[in-house]
């Protein structure tokens, strides 16, 4: 099963990261924390699709700086 991960880009998505369930070994969930590489956000949304016969996650990720500390 392919796991896609997408970020909002105006009024498309743009593909940030993509892997396979097995190397993950969960599913996110929404409002999990990611971190992948320079890229930084919470989970907004998790879709299924079937796409060709082959299971595919899409998962919506907004961009948000989590190491920034907060101020308050």
């Amino acid at each position: 099963m392919l796991v896609n991960f997408y970020t909002p880009r105006g009024d498309d998505h743009e593909l940030v990261h993509e892997t396979r369930l097995d190397i993950l070994g969960a599913l996110p969930r929404v409002g999990d924390e990611i971190h992948i590489d320079n890229f930084q956000g919470v989970v907004g949304v998790v879709r299924w699709r079937i796409k060709k016969g082959k299971q595919l996650v899409a998962v919506i990720v907004n961009e948000v700086d989590l190491d920034a500390k907060d101020p308050s």
